[in-house]
């Protein structure tokens, strides 16, 4: 959802993506999941992103992609 799609559209804005728990505890786990594997991507060098970014999608990122995967970290804390 927040990586750029394969068509060139670009991803969801991190705002606008809504996530429902049943208690805020969850909502917390969800939260720091998300967070620490942004925060990977941010700093993992350049051969584990792409690693990492070819088993989520299946196929191996683009330049573009792995640029805006290293962005989420600070898109999704600056976010709502």
């Amino acid at each position: 959802l927040l990586l750029p799609r394969d068509d060139g559209r670009p991803g969801t804005p991190p705002a606008r993506i809504l996530c429902l728990t049943y208690t805020k505890a969850a909502a917390a786990e969800m939260l720091n999941r998300l967070g620490k594997v942004l925060g990977e991507w941010a700093v993992a060098p350049p051969d584990q992103l792409e690693a990492a970014l070819a088993k989520l999608t299946g196929q191996p990122p683009s330049a573009d992609r792995m640029a805006a995967a290293r962005r989420l970290f600070a898109a999704v804390g600056d976010s709502p």
